[in-house]
């Protein structure tokens, strides 16, 4: 997750309450709105579904529209706590889309509303969520003023996992400024304050991998980039799992390892082309990753046939297990259906001898009495 988004979690957490899960549905958002009659909650709602969208990164245009509208009704109704939520959401959801000086406004806006309630914790997200924007900005200067002014905070609130990220964000600073060393320190710190919480981020693992490639330890970048990769895809963060891929690329390519290095790479754009941010992918270097892959096409070929001769193997007699299985039960069924009719057609015909039998006998016995009866009437003459 990248460190800006870990912030609007937090933000939302301390400040204002649960933020909406990815996984939350937002037609049912939707119809609890319709039904909505109390103002406070209709600016929640619309809250809701404006993280609900910005969580999904890719409607950014819904974000946006239910963010405003939620703001426009918290200011209306001069509801300050709820007036800074949705200006901080609207402030990375401007950054997001590259809209740095909107961005910066919002944020500095948030600020005055936080510093008018006196929450300092809620002022050290903003003061890290500003140092991202200058980050994204390339202003290395302040972005690395407002993360030093995010960590005094958080030292001072005793918020850890505050100072984890601010960490995190500081090293990926003096990284971009060229202070590899620097960068190494303040990430193996926050490393150390992220196992003593029992919490990992996929942003700090992918920039303590970015460090360790430059100090060229590729097999202890390669393992912290698939840490990274697997924690994007858990917390559900396609930008840092763009990134991920974009590096792992990178080390396999360095290492020779071509065919991977395109994999990766091509699940780096195919991602960022999801998101809509990527600005022209690079077709050359795919054609280039290509072009060292077929030196190794005819083995790849052969083992690609092999694993499909082995699979279609595997299916045909896996098949004719389950064909020889139901076979065998219908011929079964048939043995027991027919071995049931023979004994309701014994039971029948037994049946029917019976009846005659006792037909018989009940007419011998009406002869007899007859008979009988006959007898005593002559004598009686």
């Amino acid at each position: 997750m990248s460190p800006q988004i870990k912030c609007l979690l937090i933000f939302s957490l301390f400040f204002f309450g649960n933020v909406t899960a990815q996984d939350k549905q937002i037609d049912s958002l939707k119809v609890l709105l319709s039904a909505e009659i109390t103002t406070a909650k209709k600016i929640n709602l619309l809250a809701d579904i404006g993280e609900a969208y910005f969580d999904g990164q890719i409607q950014h245009d819904s974000a946006y529209f239910y963010t405003e509208q939620s703001y426009n009704l918290a200011k209306d109704m001069r509801h300050e706590a709820s007036e800074g939520r949705a200006l901080f959401n609207l402030g990375l959801i401007n950054t997001s889309l590259g809209q740095f000086d909107a961005a910066l406004g919002n944020y500095k806006r948030t600020r005055d509303l936080v510093l008018k309630l006196n929450s300092t914790r809620n002022l050290s997200v903003i003061y890290s969520n500003i140092g991202g924007l200058y980050l994204d900005m390339e202003d290395m200067e302040e972005a690395r003023s407002n993360y030093l002014k995010a960590i005094d905070i958080s030292v001072q609130d005793g918020d850890s996992i505050g100072l984890a990220i601010d960490y995190i964000n500081l090293g990926e600073t003096e990284f971009k400024s060229g202070n590899i060393t620097m960068a190494k320190e303040h990430l193996e710190y926050s490393l150390e304050l992220s196992k003593l919480l029992q919490i990992e981020f996929a942003s700090l693992h992918l920039n303590y991998a970015n460090v360790l490639l430059a100090f060229d330890k590729k097999d202890e970048a390669e393992t912290q980039a698939q840490l990274a990769l697997k924690l994007s895809k858990e917390e559900e963060d396609l930008n840092a799992e763009s990134d991920a891929h974009y590096l792992l690329s990178d080390i396999y390519r360095t290492s020779g390892d071509f065919e991977k290095a395109l994999f990766h790479f091509e699940n780096h754009a195919a991602i960022s082309d999801r998101l809509n941010t990527a600005k022209e992918m690079s077709k050359v270097e795919i054609l280039q990753l290509k072009a060292e892959l077929s030196k190794n096409k005819d083995q790849l070929s052969l083992i690609s046939q092999r694993a499909k001769l082995m699979k279609t193997i595997y299916i045909l007699v896996a098949l004719g297990v389950i064909l020889i299985t139901v076979l065998l039960f219908r011929q079964l069924k048939i043995v027991r259906m027919t071995n049931q009719i023979h004994e309701v057609q014994k039971r029948l015909v037994k049946g029917e001898l019976d009846n005659r039998e006792l037909n018989k006998q009940n007419r011998n016995a009406s002869a007899y009495d007859a008979a009988v009866s006959q007898d005593l009437e002559l004598q009686k003459k």
